[in-house]
């Protein structure tokens, strides 16, 4: 069942609930990124395109906008809201998309509300289909097969029928700029979501809300030891936070050095807010926004993040009896934490950083590694960036040389793919995959790789080295090579506050003479001693890289 609105939805949900031995889920996009994610690994097997339809079990899946467009599921039968025709279409697009059942059916319905999301094109496209309908059974009925349906609007074109297409105003230059800086977000962040759906997103204020089971009688304590992650955060209209909320007081986080932090009133939440909220005000369940609803919200903070809280409100029985012995003693015994939380079944803890918070102990999981898989799945098998980096340029390569592209174009494609994720080497992101801890991610054996894969990296250089005694692949400085011999550029490498970095139009220059239409600078920020003089850099194919010596880069600054 496909509806216009989150609000049908989730009443038709709620609904199909209360029938016995009815099995339905909801699939909206008010929801947060983690239960979407449990959600979809429950029900997605179920209904997805391909499954076996031998072991079906009759399933009701009700759903908005959210499944139109890029969901790979496969229904047997629709009932849907009336909508624009081209909406329409996406959404019968979901139904025996495979033709393994031949014929299916589906229903239209004309509902009261039905200009509240699309306005007037959803009327014309019910007088339009109510036209070209047969009456077959004492039933209006239409084929809405592909071409069925693109041979009917070839014959009798309809106007004003389709969502109206909206603009994307115009693309400025320093919108890109303040795109590529991610963190710190600069204070002039131009909103994305006009780009993709036009001038009118502008209009929808979000506000991300958080719910939180431990905040007892000092929120902000509360949080500050454990901040708010995006993957428990749910966007919610300013107007439906507003309403929801009535006159109860939320947390606003604007992160630890802002002076906006703290417990506000709703008349004060802006667009763009994150709120705070206790798990007991409700208003949400597993499958997302439920504003009705009265039950406690589950607190996901510890999945969405690298800490585990030990508190009463997760723990009963025994359990919670243990952590309040460990409570009432002045010294934190890390051991009984460590049995505690052996009785959870809760490993990979430092049970060492154990402190207390409020009626709690907050821990933090061991630095664990990302592996490359679809779903981004955490694990520890180690894959290094290098192997990462070889592959993706492998695979660049292989699909421009198929496109038929000329070799310049092709060595360039080839090249931005094996510089891709260079941007990884920031300390900062090497900082996060090792516990927030710089001098742990500075001293580690190896620069890691993450958002999807990662594993240790020493970043060395294959090019030509000064030192003719060095073993194959090292430089002075032990570095990997990170563009490797099938790069056409040799990266720059270049001292902080120093004269000797290379002049930016010679090297384009250098590079226009290696044949590549794309004009690709990369430079690396090191040491002030890394290199003796300009005389020493050699920007080509096969130049070496000397005056390198032998202390490790003290910062990383790519430039692209």
């Amino acid at each position: 069942m496909l509806v216009n609105t989150v609000d049908n939805a989730r009443k038709i949900f709620e609904r199909l609930s209360r029938v016995h031995n009815a099995k339905a889920t909801l699939l909206i996009g008010r929801v947060r990124p983690i239960d979407r994610d449990k959600v979809l690994a429950e029900w997605l097997p179920r209904i997805k395109t391909g499954r076996d339809r031998i072991d079906d079990q009759p399933i009701f899946v009700v759903a908005t906008q959210t499944i139109e467009v890029g969901a790979d599921i496969d229904l047997d039968a629709l009932v849907t809201e009336a909508a624009p025709l081209d909406v329409l279409r996406q959404r019968f697009g979901r139904l025996d998309r495979l033709g393994e059942l031949r014929t299916t059916a589906a229903v239209v319905l004309r509902t009261p509300d039905e200009f509240r999301a699309y306005g007037d094109a959803t009327g014309k496209t019910w007088t339009w289909l109510g036209k070209r309908s047969r009456s077959r059974n004492g039933e209006k009925t239409i084929d809405f097969g592909v071409l069925a349906m693109d041979d009917c609007l070839k014959k009798h074109p309809v106007d004003g029928a389709f969502s109206p297409a909206s603009h994307a105003p115009p693309f400025l230059p320093a919108y890109l700029e303040a795109w590529c800086q991610t963190a710190a977000i600069p204070d002039a962040d131009p909103a994305v979501a006009p780009f993709l759906h036009g001038p009118d997103a502008f209009d929808v204020d979000e506000v991300q809300v958080v719910w939180r089971a431990d905040l007892e009688d000092k929120w902000l304590d509360a949080v500050m030891v454990a901040p708010p992650s995006i993957r428990e955060a749910m966007a919610v209209p300013i107007w439906a936070v507003r309403n929801w909320l009535g006159s109860r007081p939320v947390l606003l986080w604007c992160g630890l050095d802002s002076t906006r932090t703290g417990i506000i009133p709703v008349k004060a939440i802006r667009p763009g807010d994150t709120v705070v909220v206790p798990s007991e005000y409700g208003g949400a369940d597993d499958f997302g926004w439920h504003s009705d609803s009265k039950k406690p919200v589950r607190d996901i903070g510890d999945e969405a993040s690298k800490w585990v809280r030990l508190h009463p409100a997760f723990l009963v029985g025994e359990n919670a009896a243990r952590l309040a012995r460990i409570m009432r003693s002045e010294e934190l015994d890390t051991d009984a934490v460590a049995r505690l939380t052996k009785q959870l079944g809760i490993g990979d803890i430092n049970v060492a950083n154990a402190r207390k918070y409020g009626s709690g102990i907050i821990l933090f999981r061991k630095r664990q590694l990302m592996a490359e898989g679809d779903a981004g799945s955490v694990t520890s098998v180690q894959v290094p960036l290098s192997l990462h980096l070889d592959g993706v340029e492998q695979h660049a390569r292989q699909f421009a040389s198929k496109c038929r592209l000329e070799i310049d174009e092709i060595e360039a494609i080839a090249l931005a793919a094996r510089l891709h994720d260079m941007g990884k080497l920031d300390p900062r992101f090497q900082a996060i995959l090792h516990g927030g801890d710089l001098l742990e991610a500075y001293f580690a054996p190896g620069v890691h790789f993450g958002s999807g894969s990662g594993s240790p990296l020493r970043v060395r250089t294959r090019h030509g080295v000064r030192s003719a005694a060095l073993p194959s692949g090292r430089d002075a400085c032990g570095f990997t090579d990170i563009t490797g011999q099938s790069a056409q550029v040799t990266l720059a490498v270049a001292p902080a506050r120093s004269e000797a970095l290379a002049n930016p139009t010679t090297t384009r220059q250098n590079l226009k003479a290696t044949g590549l239409t794309t004009r690709v600078v990369a430079r690396v920020i090191t040491g002030p001693r890394c290199i003796t003089s300009r005389e020493s850099l050699g920007v080509g194919p096969t130049s070496p890289i000397s005056g390198l010596c032998g202390r490790p880069p003290s910062a990383f600054s790519w430039l692209l």
